[in-house]
């Protein structure tokens, strides 16, 4: 239960219910939705961040129990633009349907201490761990589709007015 307390501190529930409850806040606007019938779960996390690293684990084991309306969706911040490719390497990874590799990120950087924080280091990354045609990769990388995708996180994430870190 625990666990699940913290973890509910880093999410923003976006509900069409008129009901409070302490344990999450409704936006008044509500955020705008890709599927209306469907409870989201917004769960805003950087890869430069050493708590959404720790809570992914928490986030997926719990997302497994959670019932068929309810979908979580995940928007990489950015604080500032240097942080720009950490979200075009999360997009890429959705557009070519490979969120497989978004943990494998984290744990490059968190625990093997790789630096992924440019093109550069992203590039040779993904490379060396040859999951993923390169070409494939660096074309969608590049592509309108993850930038319009960037574009659509920037503007969720100063809708929702989070624009910190978040601090436990």
């Amino acid at each position: 239960m625990r666990n699940i307390r913290l973890l509910l501190v880093i999410l923003i529930f976006v509900f069409h219910t008129g009901q409070s409850n302490s344990t999450f806040s409704i936006l008044n606007p509500s955020l705008p939705s890709d599927n209306p019938d469907k409870i989201e779960i917004l769960v805003f996390f950087s890869y430069v961040c050493g708590h959404c690293a720790h809570m992914e684990s928490l986030l997926e084991k719990w997302s497994e129990s959670l019932p068929n309306d309810v979908e979580i969706k995940k928007i990489p911040v950015a604080f500032n633009s240097s942080m720009k490719p950490l979200q075009q390497l999360y997009f890429t990874f959705l557009s070519l349907n490979r969120l497989d590799l978004h943990s494998k990120v984290l744990k490059a950087i968190f625990v093997e201490n790789q630096y992924l924080f440019n093109k550069k280091s992203i590039n040779k990354w993904i490379k060396q761990c040859n999951e993923i045609d390169f070409d494939k990769f660096e074309a969608t990388f590049n592509s309108f589709g993850v930038q319009s995708q960037i574009k659509r996180a920037n503007h969720l994430t100063k809708f929702a007015k989070y624009m910190q870190y978040l601090c436990f």
